[in-house]
């Protein structure tokens, strides 16, 4: 899930004027496949002013014309604004405003794309926003625009700068009844990275149990995941204390990064360090009788870093050591503005073959 800062350019076609609308979007791309009798494979699927009109007459924004934008389902927005009131349309026709405290049908939009990042805005009353010549913004147009530079409803996004943040929800990404089947056909996990000495190893091994317990009111068949120690603390205290009873899986997440060792070794080091350590504790665990092994994070990034060959020999290893994970694995992010963090860009530039 990653938080994308989205520019919308709008296009006056009485002006010839471009408005900047900034808000930031909420996308996060996940792709999680399980196969009964087989194994996960995936990637850890990412505002102004006072109450009135909305208008499109600058070309560059600042604060206050910057919107929070909710996202409800794969398609369907609700913007707010600086001071916390939404976007919002009292029906076809209606000029924009930020008048609403609360969302409702009236602040519901629906961004549809092109493969060039035109977009087009249609407002839940079934017509498209376009700009007028008096400088505001309508769901007025009749039909349906094509995507063509010169129709005062098509917009351009665009991605600012800086870092990814945020997270793209299961929820509101493939909404309500595909989730559902996602948490029941597949995984909950309790917790992420709980950190020793901070959580005490027995309170983390109630909580486990007792979350094992609360899902398996909900399902029988939904495998719950428990994230290992970081920390001096073992991985194989999870399998030792029983904290469930079926369809339980460990969490490891493993990074070749964050310890000044792996900046002094070099890029056949960082591989033999896979094979050694953590393809001897993967098998370890793997051969114990208890929960499944779950690889749930990894990145295709080492130590001091190396040449592309390098990083396609490092990679190549990562997915043969973290293949032989009972239960599967997930890399980081599915697309992040780190190359060597995107699952997209390493199978892009072949640096991962599958």
């Amino acid at each position: 899930m990653c938080l994308v800062f989205t520019r919308i350019f709008l296009m006056d076609t009485f002006s010839f004027k471009w408005l900047l609308l900034s808000f930031i979007c909420l996308s996060w791309e996940s792709s999680v496949h399980g196969v009964y009798g087989g194994k996960v494979r995936g990637v850890n699927l990412e505002e102004g002013g006072d109450s009135g009109a909305v208008t499109v007459n600058r070309e560059n924004a600042s604060g206050w014309e910057t919107f929070r934008l909710w996202r409800l389902s794969q398609s369907e927005y609700q913007l707010r604004a600086f001071k916390g009131q939404f976007l919002s349309i009292a029906g076809q026709g209606a000029s924009v405003t930020t008048k609403s405290g609360s969302p409702s049908w009236r602040e519901t939009f629906t961004i549809e794309r092109s493969s060039n990042d035109r977009v087009r805005i249609k407002h839940s009353s079934g017509r498209y926003l376009q700009a007028s010549s008096e400088n505001e913004i309508k769901a007025d147009y009749v039909g349906t625009p094509g995507f063509d530079d010169d129709n005062a409803a098509i917009f351009v996004m665009t991605f600012d700068g800086g870092p990814l943040k945020g997270e793209y929800q299961l929820c509101n990404g493939h909404g309500p009844q595909k989730a559902k089947q996602v948490l029941t056909v597949l995984k909950i996990e309790l917790l992420n990275e709980p950190h020793s000495p901070e959580v005490p190893l027995d309170k983390l091994l109630k909580f486990y149990n007792d979350g094992y317990d609360i899902v398996r009111k909900h399902s029988s068949t939904a495998y719950v995941i428990m994230s290992q120690v970081i920390g001096p603390g073992d991985p194989a205290d999870i399998y030792k204390a029983n904290t469930g009873r079926s369809k339980v899986v460990l969490d490891m997440h493993y990074y070749n990064l964050y310890d000044n060792s792996f900046e002094n070794m070099s890029t056949q080091e960082n591989i033999d360090f896979l094979y050694r350590n953590r393809k001897s504790q993967m098998d370890s665990l793997n051969a114990t009788d208890g929960p499944l092994l779950f690889i749930g994070e990894w990145v295709n990034e080492f130590g001091r870093g190396g040449s592309t060959e390098d990083y396609r020999n490092f990679g190549r290893a990562q997915l043969d050591v973290y293949g032989s994970a009972s239960f599967g694995w997930a890399y980081w992010s599915f697309k992040n503005v780190n190359n060597h963090w995107s699952f997209k860009w390493n199978i892009n530039q072949n640096y991962l073959q599958l």
